[in-house]
Order: structure tokens, then C-alpha cells, then sequence
């Protein structure tokens, strides 16, 4: 840590300081000081998709859903996160009767077989073609 608090003694400002150190207490397991991190360097580029994504990862792992949910959005501006391009817009929640719905593998094959359980709700609210 001694080191990140050299780099933000010659650069206050410098956002990549911020969110390396942030990285560095998540891994230490410190959510509170790596949160602190992360804001503090969107405080210099509110805008960067990577450290709103990180960020996003501290607050879902407290259960800090709403706002996590919310900086989690912020990883399809990455391009190793992309959306594929697809017709339609994305589903919000809303009814679907009458409408289809294309679900698609975003991040690895474990978390694809583990959201299938959720098949049989959405078949609830529509019907499902596979």
C-alpha cells in the first residue's frame, strides 16, 4: 500500500492510482477501503467503464444490490463485454406474453448451466421456444 500512497503523493489526481489500490484492498478482502478507492477515482474519470465495473463487484458482494446492479451495466461498454448485436431491446421486466425472448451465454459456460435453472420462471411468465 505504501507504494500506491507514494503514487497519489505525486499525482492527487491520478485516477489508475486510485483504482490499483482499490484492486489491491479488494484482494486484501478490504470492501469498505476498495469502494472508497473506486469512487475516488471516478471521481477523476466518471465516466470509465472499468472502474464502475470493479466497483460494481464491491457492491454486489456486500448485497448492495440496487446500485450494484447499476454499476454492473457500466461492463458493456468494455469491449471484452460487449452486447452481441441482436434485433429487439433489452428486457426490462416487462410482461412478456406475446413476445419473444433470446437468451444468450455472456460470461462462461459454468454461470450459463448455472442461470438455466431460471428457465421454468421465465417459461411462467411466457412461452419458451428452445
Amino acid at each position: 500500500m505504501a507504494a500506491y500512497d507514494a503514487a497519489w503523493a505525486l499525482d492527487r489526481c491520478a485516477a489508475p492510482v486510485w483504482m490499483a489500490k482499490g484492486f489491491a484492498l479488494r484482494m486484501q478482502n478490504d470492501l469498505e477501503a476498495a469502494e472508497s478507492c473506486y469512487r475516488e477515482a471516478l471521481r477523476w474519470q466518471a465516466d470509465d467503464p472499468q472502474t464502475h465495473y470493479l466497483l460494481a463487484i464491491i457492491l454486489l458482494v456486500q448485497r448492495r444490490y440496487a446500485e450494484g446492479w447499476a454499476e454492473y451495466a457500466w461492463r458493456w461498454r468494455l469491449p471484452e463485454h460487449a452486447r452481441p448485436a441482436m434485433p429487439g431491446c433489452l428486457w426490462q421486466g416487462e410482461p412478456l406474453v406475446g413476445r419473444r425472448m433470446v437468451l444468450y451465454q455472456e460470461q462462461g459456460f459454468g454461470d450459463a448451466i448455472q442461470f438455466l435453472r431460471y428457465l421454468p420462471a421465465l417459461q411462467a411468465h411466457a412461452v419458451v421456444h428452445p
